[in-house]
C-alpha cells in the first residue's frame, strides 16, 4: 500500500487582515474629513457673502465719492450709519448716486455703516474722509472697510491702502479716534496695510 501525501506549500488565503482593514478605514476617514471641509456649505456661503459685501462696499464708495466730486462735501448720516435716512435737500441728490442703502437679510447679520469724518490738522486745516464698513461673515469681530484716502496722522497704515476696500479690519467706521484707521486691515491679496 502506498500513501500519497499532498503538500500545499502555497495555501490560498481569502479576505483581508485586520491591519489592512484598519489602514483602509483610516484613509477613507481622512479623505472624508478633507472633502467635508472643502464642501462645507456654511463656510462656502460665508465666503460668498464676504465677496458680495466687498462688492457692495465698493459700489457704495463709488456713489459717495461721486457725490463728493459733484457737491464738494460728503453727505450727512443718521445715528445708524444710513446716509439716505438723513433729512435734508441733499438726500434727493444722494439717491441719484446710491439709489438705496443696502440691508442684510441673510443668515449672516451685518449692517452697512457709513460715517463722514472731518479731522483738524494743525498744518493742513480740515481733512475730510468718508468711511463705509460692515462686519465680515467669515470672521466675526472683523470688518470689511473703505476709507476714502490715506493720511499719515489720521489713518495710519500704508498709502497704497487708501481708497481701497480692505478686509480683516479690527474697527468699524466711527467718530472715535480710530474710526478711519486701517492700520489693522489687510488688502484682498492678504498684504497688510
Amino acid at each position: 500500500m502506498r500513501f500519497i501525501f499532498r503538500k500545499d506549500l502555497n495555501p490560498v488565503t481569502k479576505g483581508f487582515t485586520l491591519v489592512e482593514l484598519l489602514i483602509v478605514v483610516s484613509i477613507l476617514g481622512i479623505l472624508a474629513a478633507f472633502t467635508m471641509s472643502i464642501i462645507n456649505t456654511r463656510t462656502q456661503r460665508s465666503r460668498a457673502e464676504d465677496a458680495v459685501r466687498q462688492a457692495t462696499v465698493q459700489k457704495l464708495a463709488q456713489g459717495l465719492e461721486g457725490f463728493y466730486a459733484a457737491e464738494g462735501f460728503y453727505p450727512a448720516t443718521t445715528a445708524n450709519g444710513d446716509p439716505l435716512g438723513a433729512t435734508g435737500a441733499n438726500r434727493l441728490t444722494l439717491l441719484n448716486y446710491i439709489g438705496v442703502w443696502p440691508t442684510q437679510t441673510t443668515e449672516f447679520p451685518g449692517t452697512y455703516y457709513y460715517n463722514p469724518i472731518t479731522e483738524i490738522s494743525a498744518t493742513e486745516g480740515a481733512i475730510t474722509f468718508d468711511c463705509v464698513s460692515i462686519g465680515m461673515a467669515t470672521t466675526p469681530g472683523r470688518f470689511i472697510k473703505y476709507v476714502s484716502r490715506w493720511h499719515a496722522g489720521f489713518t495710519g497704515g500704508l498709502p497704497a491702502c487708501g481708497g481701497k476696500v480692505l478686509k480683516n479690519c479690527t474697527r468699524q467706521c466711527s467718530d472715535g479716534a480710530y474710526g478711519n484707521d486701517f492700520l489693522t486691515c489687510t488688502q484682498n491679496d492678504e498684504t497688510p496695510c
